[in-house]
């Protein structure tokens, strides 16, 4: 079976911080236009596709480098022939950068080392854009408590209090009052 030749964009910088009003506020600053280019790279996802590029010639190497490319696995979870479609941007100037040079670069003339560069190429032409289904709602495991029980709980505290404040005469504010009482109290008249 021959290499498997799908790629995510692995973000290095997150992409929420490119925002267009970011970019902007850049551009106002700077008087350059933001470029998120070096702040991802597209990897990918199995490990035997990139550990062929990375054994091929250092032409090659810079090639996919040049356009992008690292030699580490990244699977964003899409499925085969597919990529997520919030990299579709960064996924279309890979390719663009990658095209861009190929009349300047003869795979037949360099190790590939395994690499099928026309069948990379095919992958290119029919890879599609995956909208990653929404997580479902979280199943409810507990019930909220009713309120009833919380205001029972707070009568049969101020029920206590009085009696205690009734058993001791009052005196349980002062603090002087028989601890006897609370004891048996407590203990169940032990």
């Amino acid at each position: 079976m021959g290499l498997s030749y799908d790629f995510d964009i692995h973000w290095l910088v997150p992409r929420e911080l490119y925002s267009n009003a970011q970019a902007c506020a850049f551009e106002e600053e700077t008087g350059e236009t933001a470029d998120v280019r070096g702040t991802y790279r597209a990897l990918f996802r199995e490990t035997e596709t990139a550990s062929a590029l990375l054994g091929s010639d250092e032409p090659v190497r810079r090639f996919f480098e040049a356009a992008g490319f690292g030699f580490n696995v990244y699977d964003s979870g899409a499925p085969a022939g597919r990529y997520p479609q919030e990299d579709e941007t960064a996924h279309i100037d890979v390719i663009e950068r990658l095209t861009g040079a190929l009349p300047g670069f003869d795979p037949e003339a360099h190790n590939m080392n395994g690499f099928d560069f026309e069948m990379f190429l095919e992958h290119l032409a029919t890879a599609e854009p995956w909208v990653q289904p929404a997580p479902a709602a979280p199943k409810r495991t507990r019930r909220a408590l009713p309120v009833l029980p919380l205001k029972a709980a707070a009568v049969l505290v101020a029920v206590i209090g009085s009696a205690l404040l009734w058993q001791t005469g009052g005196d349980l504010i002062s603090g002087q009052f028989d601890t006897g009482f609370l004891h048996a109290f407590t203990r169940g008249g032990e």
